[in-house]
């Protein structure tokens, strides 16, 4: 959504996907719903979507550079929850465990999924005018 609707549009995209799934709806990862997975482990990553739409305002002429952004906002914000909430520690080992659970065994699907995005969305809004 962030790359087809404006701000507002796709702050409220994700915040009714966020709502959805809090209602139980199975919109998380493995078909899962619950209010149990913004207060568990991944909550950090799944509140961090809301602050794409602001990313991809300030960078809107440059997409790669705003998703790219917001990916390591992603990342951040989901570490630093996952410390919180499951590791309960903010110690450098912590954090370089964080890092490793959370981090490395996504980061390279996560950047092909987000260039393949770009793509899409470039061809997309090439042949498809968007109000």
């Amino acid at each position: 959504t962030v790359g087809f609707l404006n701000s507002k549009g796709s702050f409220m995209a994700v915040a009714v996907y966020l709502l959805l799934g809090i209602a139980g709806m199975p919109v998380f990862s493995g078909f899962a719903g619950g209010i149990g997975h913004i207060f568990g482990p991944s909550g950090g990553f799944l509140l961090s979507f809301l602050l794409f739409p602001a990313i991809r305002a300030l960078f809107s002429k440059k997409l790669t550079l705003a998703f790219g952004i917001s990916l390591v906002c992603c990342y951040t914000c989901g570490c630093l929850w996952y410390m919180a909430v499951y590791l309960e520690n903010f110690s450098t080992a912590a954090f370089v465990s964080s890092l490793a659970q959370c981090v490395l065994p996504f980061i390279l699907p996560d950047i092909l999924k987000m260039m393949c995005a770009i793509n899409l969305i470039a061809r997309v809004k090439n042949g498809v005018k968007m109000a």
